[in-house]
């Protein structure tokens, strides 16, 4: 999990995909290639943190179940 204080879901989202192609494209073991999926979201004010992570759990998740090696990004929504 990588927590990052003040910033967008876009620039967030932006993170997340410069390190999945910088992972995807290092030799991080010989002979094989390595790759990684990531889920993105933000917290909004007064939410729940245990709702936040389940959310950003969810969008990784949804990355794999996809065809892994790729970013999710998962947006708040309210119950009404």
């Amino acid at each position: 999990m990588i927590l990052s204080d003040d910033t967008s879901i876009q620039n967030a989202a932006f993170l997340a995909e410069k390190l999945r192609k910088a992972i995807e494209s290092s030799t991080l073991i010989t002979q094989q290639q390595v790759t990684c999926s990531f889920g993105v979201t933000e917290m909004v004010p007064g939410e729940d943190p245990k709702s936040f992570i389940a959310r950003a759990d969810k969008a990784l998740y949804t990355s794999k179940e996809s065809g892994r090696n790729r970013v999710t990004v998962a947006t708040f929504r309210r119950n009404h």
